[in-house]
């Protein structure tokens, strides 16, 4: 095998045959047909047991192609051949043959190397990508005579691979309803008081989530700081899996009844709607005054210490 070599520069391997029987072999060989391989004139020659004889093989090439041949080996009890190779660097590309995404949610992107899936709606893609690879440099082309002619144009070899993916619209829900509401009752002013809420997606899907305040356009933005916030804001939700998220209610004006929506939205999915209500309870006061033991029909008073 010649593996290195460059046009019109000569190089050599040597052919080693070794008598691996147990008497004296007569050997000859016949030479290579093609004018690339040359080897010197095949005069017969012996061989003991065990002994080895080595013949070298000249390459001599005029053009950067690959190049193939055979030395036949003759003895007294038959003959085989010996291939002679010289092969060429050349491009080559290794692809599946098919590529199968599986179900994805809609509006979401899978990379998997440098290809890309991202579903517009909930339906079976099935599609075929080609792929071309060309040879870099072209090399020059040595001819008999030693000039060297034009450069050989690239070779552009053809890869196909089959691709099939499904996109599904994930859904997020929570147990029992399809209006959420997260109901804090009352609450003291400047008490922090948490609620969780239980996400499900229910689809063999992943579900990336966002979660926003709403507000309609006939209602009043309440003014900071707000009273409601969620945490987290954002997170996945793994296909037929839940998530707890963390609703906070704190407000420091007495008798509000307040009351915020949120919007927990995926990229492909229909948003789901949360309502948050909550009442700042006043803080109760009990007053108590004893007067102790008074005879009836008389008015007494006592001053309350400030």
């Amino acid at each position: 095998m010649w593996h290195e070599w460059t046009p019109g520069v000569e190089s050599v391997q040597d052919l080693v045959l070794q008598n691996v029987a147990l008497v004296t072999q007569k050997v000859k060989f016949k030479l290579p047909p093609t004018k690339e391989f040359d080897m010197p004139y095949p005069e017969p020659f012996k061989l003991a047991p065990g002994m080895k004889k080595v013949i070298p093989i000249s390459f001599r090439p005029s053009k950067y192609v690959p190049h193939v041949d055979r030395v036949q080996i003759v003895t007294k009890g038959g003959s085989f051949f010996v291939i002679v190779k010289a092969v060429v660097k050349d491009v080559a590309l290794s692809l599946p043959h098919f590529l199968d995404f599986g179900l994805c949610p809609t509006m979401e992107r899978q990379v998997r190397c440098v290809v890309e899936f991202e579903p517009k709606t909930a339906s079976v893609f099935d599609g075929l990508i080609a792929c071309e690879v060309a040879s870099a440099a072209a090399n020059a082309i040595v001819d008999d005579d030693g000039d060297d002619s034009s450069a050989r144009a690239p070779e552009v070899k053809p890869y196909a691979l089959q691709c099939t993916g499904v996109g599904k619209m994930p859904h997020l829900c929570v147990p029992g309803g399809q209006m959420p509401l997260v109901e804090f009752g009352a609450v003291s002013p400047g008490k922090r008081v948490p609620q969780t809420l239980e996400l499900l997606n229910t689809t063999p899907v992943r579900a990336v989530f966002r979660v926003r305040a709403v507000h309609d356009s006939s209602e009043t933005a309440p003014l900071p700081p707000a009273a409601f916030w969620v945490s987290p804001e954002s997170g996945v939700v793994e296909p037929n899996c839940s998530f707890t998220m963390t609703f906070y209610f704190q407000s420091h004006t007495v008798k509000e009844h307040a009351c915020q929506r949120f919007q927990i939205s995926t990229p492909g999915g229909t948003p789901l709607v949360v309502t948050c209500k909550a009442f700042c309870q006043p803080i109760g006061v009990v007053m108590s005054m004893n007067f102790g033991e008074v005879p009836s029909g008389r008015v007494f008073s006592r001053t309350w210490p400030s």
